[in-house]
């Protein structure tokens, strides 16, 4: 689960990356007033802003199991197609 986790984390620093090049981009408009100055990106456990949800092992558990009913009758058909 701590791998996920990882990833989330890592997602959210690339947003927040692609959020201060854009601001970087824009600051030129934003100096001779074409642009209104940017808000701060959002913390990564801000409840208003990014909020930092990472699923959980039963939400994962629950994703698969409704992936492989939904998929059955084919996992059947297939099982069903190899020699014996």
């Amino acid at each position: 689960m701590e791998i996920v986790c990882t990833f989330h984390v890592r997602h959210y620093e690339q947003l927040h990356m692609q959020y201060l090049e854009m601001v970087l981009t824009c600051a030129q408009s934003v100096s001779v007033g074409l642009l209104a100055w940017h808000q701060p990106f959002s913390a990564w456990d801000d409840p208003d802003g990014y909020a930092g949800f990472v699923p959980s092992h039963s939400y994962f558990c629950t994703f698969y199991n409704n992936m492989i009913e939904c998929h059955t009758m084919e996992m059947d058909q297939h099982m069903a197609m190899l020699s014996a």
